[in-house]
């Protein structure tokens, strides 16, 4: 899919790791894109070919880096 605003890529993944409360115990899938993140630092650079825009949500400015992305995470 591409933003129609900025014409970069967008992926959506669910988050690589399940969390959980330590006191309630109860599941939150929908958090841990701190490795996706880390990933794509060390891969892409510090946000310049690439965004972070929240909840699962990465934009890529090259479709190459989108799709490494994508097979990596998705």
């Amino acid at each position: 899919m591409i933003n129609e605003l900025n014409q970069w890529y967008v992926a959506s993944v669910m988050a690589p790791m399940q969390r959980s409360d330590p006191v309630s115990g109860h599941i939150y899938p929908y958090t841990g894109w701190t490795d996706c993140i880390d990933w794509c630092q060390e891969r892409f650079g510090c946000c310049e070919s690439w965004h972070y825009v929240g909840e699962g949500i990465f934009e890529f400015k090259n479709k190459q880096d989108h799709l490494f992305f994508v097979l990596r995470w998705g």
